[in-house]
This record gives C-alpha cells, sequence and structure tokens, in this order.
C-alpha cells in the first residue's frame, strides 16, 4: 500500500527529535517491576516494584516511582507493603491495597498528594457497586457507588431508585442519597431497541466535585444514537446535561468491544454453532473447557467516546454495517465513523470510512471478539480494529483532528505468540502475545504493531536490538509520543520514549 505525504512528514520529524531512554534497570531480588501504570492527563509512566512472596504467584510491592517523559523521577510511595495501586482520575491520589501472604486482603488506604488516609475495611465496600465507575470509584475526597434502594448493587436501571453511596476516604464517614436519575423514556419505548435487560448505563469521576451518568439511547432502525452525559455533584443534584447524536444514513450501528459498556462470561454458550464445522464462521467462537462465552452485558458498546482534555471536544467512534443486529447476534462489519463535537454537544464534522476487506474484517462473526479505539497522537487522531479471536489482523488510521480526513491508513498482519501467551500468568512485567514479521524473538501488543509500521524511528529501535531470548514489549501511543516498554521478564527492563 502507498503511503500519502503524511507519512513522510510523519518519518521527517521523527528523524530531529531523538528517543529518551527513561529508565533501565536489572531485576534485583525484592525490587523487580510488577506492574506499570500510564498517567493520560500527566502523560508519565508509574512503575510498582517488589517482590514476590515465595512460589505464590502473590506481589509485595514496596515501591512506586513515576517518571516523565524527560527521564525525571518522582518516588511516590516507598518502605510499605501493598498487593496492588490504583490511580484516580485526578492522578493526584492512588489507592494501596494492604499486603497480606496467605488470604485476601481485609484492608486498603488511600495516598493523596503523598498524604496517607486511615485504612478503610473491604467490608465497608460490600454493598456498593463501584463497578459502574470508569474507570475508578475515587477522586482525591470520595469513594463513590450505586446502590437500589434495597441497598442491593444489582440494579435494574428503569425499574430501581437510584443511590448514591458516598465515603469521604480521610473520615471514613458514608451518606447514601437518592438522586434523580437521567430520564427513561427517551431509551426506551416503541421508536428505541432497549429492553430491561439490556438497559445499562455507567459513571465517570469528572473531578473532586463532579461525576456524570452515561446513557445512550439507540433508535429502532440502529441508524441513530444519542449519548448522554448527565452532571452531578457529590451531593447528588443534578447539574446539567449534554447530548451528542450520531446519525448513519447508508448504514447500521454495530457493536464492538469499545470500553463503552460492559462485558461478561456466561456459562452455555448464548448462540449456536453452525452445523458444518467448514462454515467460516464456526472458526469465530473460542469455546472452553467449561463451555463458556463471552458476551456483551449491556447495549452501551453500540459506540464509546474520547474526550480532548485540552479543548473539551468529544469523539464518538464505533464500527457500522450493512444490516442492522441484535445485541450478541452474529454480524459483518463494513468501517468505522468517527462523529466530532464541540464540549456542548454541537456537532463539527463526521467521518464514515469503510474498510474492503472481505476475507476477515467484512466476515460475519460475534462482535464481541472484535474491538474498537480511538486515541490522540501527535494532534492527530488514531483508530484502531481488529481481532485475535477469529484472524490475527489490526486496521489502523490517522486522521486530521480539524477535519475528520484519513492521513494514512494500513492494515497489519501477525502471527499470536502461541508458547509465551501465558495470560494469566501473573508474575510476567510486561504481557504481550503478538508476532510481526521481520523481529524476530520479540513480541509486541496492538499500539505496537501501529508503532512499527508508521514510525521509522520505533521500528530501527526494535530491529536493532538483538536477542537470542523471547523479549516482550508493551506501547502506550500518547498525544504528545510513543512509550515503549521492554523486558526479558526475567534480567531487565527499560522504558525509551519517542517524542512525537
Amino acid at each position: 500500500m502507498k503511503k500519502p505525504l503524511f507519512y513522510f512528514v510523519l518519518l521527517s520529524s521523527i528523524y530531529m527529535n531523538a528517543q529518551t531512554t527513561i529508565v533501565e534497570e536489572k531485576f534485583e531480588k525484592d525490587n523487580t517491576p510488577m506492574r506499570y501504570h500510564y498517567l493520560t492527563k500527566s502523560d508519565k509512566i508509574v512503575i510498582e516494584k517488589g517482590g514476590y512472596v515465595s512460589m505464590s504467584i502473590n506481589r509485595r510491592i514496596n515501591n512506586i516511582s513515576s517518571y516523565d517523559s524527560n527521564g525525571k523521577k518522582e518516588i511516590l510511595a516507598d518502605n510499605f507493603e501493598t498487593a496492588e495501586s490504583t490511580f484516580s482520575i485526578t492522578e493526584n491520589t492512588f489507592q494501596l491495597v494492604d499486603f497480606t501472604k496467605f488470604s485476601g486482603a481485609k484492608t486498603y488506604k488511600y495516598v493523596v498528594d503523598g498524604k496517607e488516609t486511615p485504612s478503610l475495611n473491604f467490608s465497608d465496600q460490600r454493598n456498593s457497586n463501584h463497578r459502574v465507575f470508569r474507570p475508578q470509584f475515587f477522586n482525591d475526597k470520595y469513594e463513590l457507588g450505586f446502590t437500589d434502594e434495597k441497598f442491593k448493587n444489582s440494579i435494574n436501571f428503569k425499574k430501581d431508585q437510584l443511590l448514591l453511596d458516598v465515603t469521604d476516604i480521610f473520615t471514613k464517614n458514608n451518606k447514601r442519597i437518592s438522586i434523580e436519575k437521567p430520564e427513561i423514556n427517551r431509551l426506551i419505548g416503541d421508536g428505541f431497541i432497549k429492553a430491561d435487560v439490556d438497559l445499562g448505563f455507567v459513571a465517570n469521576i469528572v473531578d473532586n466535585e463532579k461525576f456524570e451518568i452515561i446513557t445512550k439511547s439507540i433508535s429502532k432502525d440502529y441508524k441513530t444514537t444519542i449519548l448522554y452525559r448527565t452532571n452531578y455533584n457529590m451531593e447528588g443534584k443534578k447539574l446539567n446535561e449534554k447530548s451528542f447524536t450520531v446519525n448513519l444514513q447508508d448504514s447500521f450501528l454495530i457493536y464492538s468491544s469499545n470500553d463503552g459498556g460492559f462485558k461478561g462470561s456466561v456459562q452455555g454458550l448464548p448462540f449456536t454453532f453452525p452445523n458444518n464445522p467448514n462454515d467460516p464462521s464456526y472458526i469465530n467462537i473460542k469455546r472452553t473447557a467449561t463451555n463458556s462465552a463471552s458476551i456483551f452485558m449491556d447495549d452501551l458498546s453500540i459506540n464509546n467516546f474520547c474526550e480532548d482534555f485540552k479543548t473539551g471536544d468529544v469523539y464518538i467512534y464505533g464500527l457500522f454495517g450493512i444490516k442492522a443486529e441484535e445485541l450478541n447476534d452474529m454480524n459483518s462489519p463494513s468501517g468505522y465513523y468517527i462523529f466530532k463535537f464541540d464540549k456542548t454537544g454541537k456537532k463539527i464534522w463526521e467521518s464514515i470510512n469503510k474498510i474492503d476487506d472481505v476475507k476477515e474484517f467484512n466476515h460475519k462473526f460475534y462482535l464481541v471478539g472484535l474491538f474498537s479505539k480511538l486515541s490522540m497522537y501527535n494532534d492527530n487522531l488514531l483508530f484502531q480494529t481488529g481481532t485475535d479471536n477469529t484472524f490475527d489482523y489490526v486496521h489502523y488510521g490517522y486522521l486530521d483532528k480539524m477535519t475528520g480526513k484519513i492521513l494514512n491508513k494500513n492494515k497489519i498482519s501477525y502471527k499470536e505468540d502461541k508458547i509465551y501467551t501465558f495470560k494469566g500468568d501473573y508474575r510476567a512485567f510486561l504481557l504481550s502475545f503478538y508476532q510481526y514479521e521481520g523481529y524476530k524473538n520479540k513480541v509486541f501488543d496492538y499500539d505496537g504493531l501501529v508503532a512499527i509500521d508508521t514510525n521509522k524511528k520505533v521500528a530501527d529501535y526494535l530491529k536493532n536490538i538483538d536477542s537470542k531470548n523471547k523479549l516482550f514489549f508493551n506501547t502506550i501511543i500518547s498525544d504528545k509520543g510513543i512509550w515503549l516498554m521492554e523486558s526479558d521478564n526475567e534480567k531487565y527492563y527499560k522504558v525509551t520514549f519517542f517524542k512525537a
């Protein structure tokens, strides 16, 4: 495939910016890298270090440090023991789960701008549905959760009263507040596809004073969806609401794994296998020994959104097809769309992009195995879609933020690393599963494949690494550049930053 002018401009700019080694260290006993986090707003990498308990897979973390893109290190926590840490949406607070050697942790605490809170008990969380809050259920002041009027977390969004569970993380004071739900009638009825079982909602903490509830209406013909963002304060008072309308004229909205809603695993397959094992759709489902399958639990995965924190602009993205199908039915994707809105909900542009790939992407299969993702790089947008559930490929496209026009696109085929695909091996620092031709003894994630294909500096760096042992790479494509994590998961790890 010929690359347009953008590709060569991109490569030329890359040559002008040297890569930066952020950190490079050897594994040491009780000082081994355990996990890492990428902090989107502050553009930093956080490394957790510690050791394992005997031959157990239990992690004992005792040091957490952050690094910026210049390599500046900050120790966030030291001389303690925790099983894991999680960062808030503000990135000023992280949760430490207290370490225990033989049984599940019973307590945890927070570190807020370097100050520790008193320990809290996990038993105090038992009735609160923190899962609804994504990506995290806490900020610098509070923990949030939802229950129904009976204090149960199995909420029927249509029928149940919604109670907000608020806990002050410094005083441990807790209160439950009845809140006004977003309007239900705009989500269900004759003109919409939703049934009670599929009516979902998610919530995001916006900052220390606000959170939002996300709901979506989907028209019965699968041509129009409206994303509603309803804002509340920490007292449960509704503040305002913004809506974002996506309408497709010549195609149909279809589902994909995009983190817009919830997925679950069910025992007993919710679909029927083709009678003929030679039917191409037969290979689209991976059965396990327990005969379980992954499914969409609600209709929220019809699309998702990405917000530009600098401008407030909102990008709604998803897949489309030539036929409308119900939740968890088989379908054939045709391409992807991105709609750009300003922070008030006014549409700025729409970008509808067909993908011609009859053998793989356009194939008919269960869409829960097909992902779609939107991120930002160098003041442009990066869209990705693909699957390792059926075929081993990823389609990507770079788009102009100002116009929505495609600047560069390609399809990457890879091989899944069968020997080293231990997705349940929590002792490994880096997990990656995809082999790319020309990169011997190296395995990557999806972002790594795209980085190799579009960034010659990254590609050359990787080609110049000569190793007889298997090396693992994780990649974060951020707006300011590319973070490349590398390790053999035994002796060393290294973080390199390539400026955009």
